[in-house]
Order: structure tokens, then sequence, then C-alpha cells
């Protein structure tokens, strides 16, 4: 896997987790970028919004998809 996707795949996977804890609304990016270990500015590199990412997560996780 590549560094990036490595890190998009850590960025992903410290949101999921923030979400269900806090919620969407109650969950900041900076709280995602301290989870995932990178910068804040790191995030909006891989996604435009915080949605971004849920929508993200989402869409690879939808019932049905492989």
């Amino acid at each position: 896997m590549a560094r990036g996707q490595e890190t998009r795949e850590r960025i992903v996977a410290a949101a999921r987790q923030l979400f269900a804890q806090g919620g969407f609304d109650g969950t900041t990016t900076a709280a995602i970028a301290q989870a995932a270990g990178v910068a804040e500015g790191t995030i909006f590199r891989h996604f435009r919004t915080k949605a971004g990412i849920a929508g993200s997560h989402f869409g690879r996780h939808r019932p049905g998809k492989p």
C-alpha cells in the first residue's frame, strides 16, 4: 500500500472511532488528526471536508457492497 493510501486509511479509521464516541458534530478535524497521528492540514490534502471523511468510510462499507 502506498504511503498516501496508508495515511488516508489512518484518517478514516481514526474518524470512524471518534464519530462512534462523540458523534459527527462532536468530532473536530483537529481531534481526527491527533488520533491519526497527522497534521490537521494533512486531512485536507486527502479530503475536502469532514463530511468527505465520513462519506469515504460509509461509501466503502455500504451493505451489499464488497
